[in-house]
C-alpha cells in the first residue's frame, strides 16, 4: 500500500518553505487527513491551510513542521480502504511511545 505524503506542488501562501502539502477529506465540518507516520487520521475544523500535527509522536516527520490541508473532496468509503488504522504505535525511532 502507498499512501501520499504531500503534494510538493501545491503551497499555502503562509506556509513556510518545506512544510509539506498533504490532501484532506471533507466530513462534516471537519478535514481529515492521514498521518502515514502514526497510522491513524488526524482532524481539523475549518477549511483548508496551515495547521499544526496532531502528531503524539516527535519522531514524525510533521511533527515540527506542521502542514498545510488541501482539500480535495469528501472522505469516500474507497478513500478510508486505502488507509489501514493502527492501534499501535508504529515508530522505529526513540521517542519513548513505541510499545
Amino acid at each position: 500500500m502507498t499512501t501520499t505524503l504531500a503534494r510538493p506542488d501545491h503551497k499555502s501562501r503562509n506556509a513556510a518553505p518545506g512544510v509539506p502539502t498533504l490532501p484532506a477529506y471533507r466530513v462534516g465540518s471537519q478535514l481529515w487527513v492521514w498521518c502515514a507516520h502514526e497510522a491513524r487520521w488526524h482532524y481539523h475544523g475549518g477549511g483548508p491551510g496551515d495547521r499544526a500535527a496532531h502528531c503524539a509522536c516527535p519522531c514524525s516527520p510533521l511533527w515540527r513542521t506542521g502542514y498545510v490541508l488541501d482539500e480535495v473532496g469528501p472522505l469516500t468509503p474507497a478513500v478510508r480502504r486505502r488507509h489501514r488504522v493502527s492501534r499501535r504505535h508504529r515508530c522505529a525511532g526513540d521517542c519513548g511511545l513505541a510499545a
